[in-house]
């Protein structure tokens, strides 16, 4: 595994070095996709930011298919690429990337952490728990026990006391979210607040996207993002209160 890793590149993660005194490093999340990844890469490309995108996840295969695996991938990665070293470090990271980059931060924390910006969804933090529940020899067949692990750990907020923290909050359901609708909504319910995600924060804005979108749909938010990474808030006449949820659907 170790040698698939380094053929393709996955241990490594991407790097854009512009000799910026300021870097992005992105988590992103288990769904993101080859056409995401291009979109989340090709975004960052246009900014004036050294940017840093982990393949955490892959990370987690080579270290036993784990979220404690993919913790430690992430550390390395970041000790690797020498982050701590940057006067200010932002850190944009999609639900289990959350999860793992809270969890690394816990055990060493960032000195330079800046801003972290969070991707949340009420509806999709749902999927680990509904998914293994009810399919969980493939789960743990697609994805080790990482998909297990998250349903299993409460969200381990970040307590950072210097940076600034922004949420971005999903309104609309996924498509494997209808489709597992039910089991979600057995677990009680959903609440779009952003004071209900468990996470300190300094600002939250909704968008009309689902899981399904939130990469490939970057452009669409990307300026109230890049904004807060400069500021520390999102731009004033970024929405603040929930989109109307999905036609015939409620969740909440």
């Amino acid at each position: 595994m170790d040698v698939i890793g380094r053929l393709f590149g996955l241990d490594r993660g991407v790097v854009r070095r512009r000799g910026a005194d300021e870097a992005v490093l992105v988590v992103p999340g288990i769904t993101i996709g080859a056409a995401g990844r291009r979109a989340v890469l090709r975004f960052f490309d246009a900014t004036p930011y050294d940017l840093y995108f982990v393949d955490y996840l892959f990370g987690a295969f080579l270290h036993r298919c784990s979220l404690p695996g993919a913790v430690a991938h992430l550390q390395a990665f970041i000790d690797a690429q020498e982050l701590a070293a940057y006067p200010r470090l932002h850190v944009v990271a999609n639900i289990l990337g959350g999860w793992t980059f809270n969890l690394a931060q816990r055990e060493r924390p960032l000195a330079n952490l800046a801003c972290a910006v969070y991707d949340r969804s009420p509806i999709q933090e749902r999927a680990p728990a509904a998914v293994s529940g009810l399919l969980p020899a493939s789960t743990r067949a697609l994805f080790g026990s990482v998909v297990e692990d998250m349903a299993a750990t409460p969200y381990p907020a970040l307590s950072h006391p210097a940076a600034r923290v922004g949420l971005l909050i999903e309104d609309r359901a996924s498509l494997l979210m209808r489709v597992l609708r039910g089991p979600a909504m057995r677990m009680g319910p959903i609440s779009f607040a952003a004071h209900d995600f468990g996470q300190r924060h300094d600002d939250a804005i909704h968008l009309p996207l689902s899981h399904d979108g939130i990469y490939t749909g970057i452009r669409s938010y990307g300026p109230a993002l890049l904004h807060f990474l400069r500021e520390g808030r999102f731009p004033a006449d970024a929405v603040r209160s929930r989109y109307p949820g999905d036609p015939g659907r409620r969740w909440g």
